[in-house]
Parts: structure tokens; sequence; C-alpha cells
């Protein structure tokens, strides 16, 4: 398993998108952010709010160079065939491309957090307990929110196989499903409800506000809620449909 997590890892790094990605995170998010910032009253608030959405713009790109690096070539290359054959059990599989995803993420998200704090030293900034909370929270829950649709997104590479239909999956995931999920909680007699407090990102949003309140333990409630209903019951679907599938060796 180990091994398996070095090789996608190294395989990965040898990628120049992910470089790409890289590059236009550490040229991009300054000038996003520091751009207009002195036209604002509070400027720390505005700088907090800048970086949080600057940080939230480049996930939906990773995810997809994820997707496609760690399962959609795979599939293409038949090469988990190869690796289960081997004696790799399918569950360890699953789970050595979930902490590939995983492993990238949090280094690409504490790189922008380590970038944006870098950035209050050349904007001038001074951020306080909250501003420095809205930042942290915004990187924790793309993490969660990248960790979600990958693992959704692992089900129908393991049920179906197919590289093509896996990463049209994701994308419907990350920008179809969230409009029309939109839509649907605007609708009158659906407000009444909170719907939009058990949708993903509504949960996450609720974690940030719960946390900067000082309601920290609720906070780390939804965020294990958010955890188990997105990601873990995604993985547990990925194991029981994948160690079904009859591979031809």
């Amino acid at each position: 398993m180990r091994k398996l997590i070095k090789a996608d890892l190294r395989r990965i790094l040898r990628k120049k998108a992910i470089w790409i990605l890289l590059i236009l995170i550490i040229i991009v998010l300054p000038i996003r952010t520091i751009s207009g910032l002195g036209n604002v009253s509070d400027e720390d608030f505005a700088f907090a709010l800048k970086v949080a959405d600057g940080i939230n713009l480049f996930g939906i790109v990773l995810g997809l160079i994820l997707v496609l690096n760690v399962y959609a070539d795979d599939f293409n290359a038949t090469t988990y065939i190869n690796t289960i054959g081997r004696g790799l059990s399918r569950t360890k599989y699953i789970m050595a491309k979930f902490l590939v995803v995983m492993i990238v993420a949090v280094a690409f998200y504490m790189l922008e957090g380590l970038l944006a704090f870098g950035l209050t030293y050349v904007a001038g900034v001074h951020l306080n307990s909250d501003e420095v909370l809205i930042i942290v929270c915004r990187c924790v829950a793309d993490i969660v929110s990248i960790a979600s649709s990958v693992a959704i997104t692992s089900v129908f590479f393991f049920l179906t196989e197919n590289a093509t239909l896996g990463v049209l999956v994701y994308l419907a995931i990350v920008l179809i499903i969230p409009v029309a999920i939109e839509l649907v909680i605007a609708l009158p007699f659906v407000q009444k409800i909170h719907l939009d407090r058990y949708y993903m990102t509504g949960a996450l949003s609720m974690m940030t506000s719960d946390f900067i309140m000082g309601m920290t333990l609720q906070g780390i409630l939804v965020l294990l809620a958010t955890i188990v209903v997105y990601v873990g019951i995604a993985i547990a679907a990925s194991i029981i449909v994948f160690r079904k599938k009859e591979l031809d060796f």
C-alpha cells in the first residue's frame, strides 16, 4: 500500500498540470488579494475575505487534476488490474488512492495558507483571531469539499471501470449539481425546512460560523458529520461495489 502511494505521488509530481496550477496560485492569489485593498475601510477583514475567496478559486481545478492523475490514468491503462493481481487487496487499493488525494490536497492548501499569511507583511495588514479563522476554515472546508467530490466520483470509477465516465461525473458534481441544488434551495417551501444546512457547502459554512462565534465543539461536530456523510459513506460504497466486480486478469 505504501509503495502504491509513493508511486502515485511520484507520478503526480512528474505531471506538468500540478506545477502549472502551483505557479498560477503563486501569481494569481497575491494579485487578487492585494488589488483594490486600499479602497476599503477595513483592510484586515477585506484581506481575509479576499484570501478565502481566492483559495476557493483553485479547488475545482486541483480536484480535477487529482481525479485525472490518481484515478483516470489507472483505469485508462488498466494498471489497477496488475496492482490487485500482485496481491494488494481491493480495499487497500481504494484507501491508497484516496490517501494520495488527501496528501496532495492538504499539501496544496498548506502552501496556500502559508502564502496567504506571508502576504500580510506585503499588504501591511494585521489579522485578528476571527480573520485568521476565516482563512483556516476556508482551507479546511475546501479540503473536505475536494475529499467529498473525489470520494463520490471514485464510486463511479470502481463501479464502471470507465475513466471518461468518472471524469464526467466529477465535473457534474462540482459544476452542475451545486447549481441545481442552489435553485432547489431557493424555492419558498424548501427554505422553510432549511435544506441548505444539510448540503455540504451549507454545512461547511455553518462550521465556519460556529468556529468564529466561539462554538468550537459544535463546529467540530458539524465538520465530523460532513466528513462521515460525504466522505465515509462514499468510500464504503466504493469498497462494496469494487469487491463485487470481476476483473480480467
